[in-house]
């Protein structure tokens, strides 16, 4: 509850996107995410192509199709 209070979410995704993060591995990633989404962190990329696939999750891989498709755009 704590964390959906910080995202104040105002869509589906939203909500979608806390269950994929609400897990043992990805949860130190929900203050990030929170930040980034609110506007108080800026979204950063670690290389621009990574950008059309992270966007709607501000820079945070968050799903395991996230991780495939940029594992698929690197490999070519």
């Amino acid at each position: 509850q704590k964390h959906l209070k910080e995202l104040k979410p105002d869509c589906f995704e939203d909500l979608i996107t806390m269950n994929a993060l609400y897990r043992p591995g990805p949860m130190e990633y929900i203050p990030s995410y929170c930040a980034r989404k609110h506007g108080r962190e800026k979204v950063e990329f670690d290389h621009p192509s990574m950008e059309g696939r992270l966007k709607e999750t501000y820079g945070i891989t968050v799903y395991q199709e996230q991780v495939m498709l940029l594992a698929q755009d690197l490999a070519g």
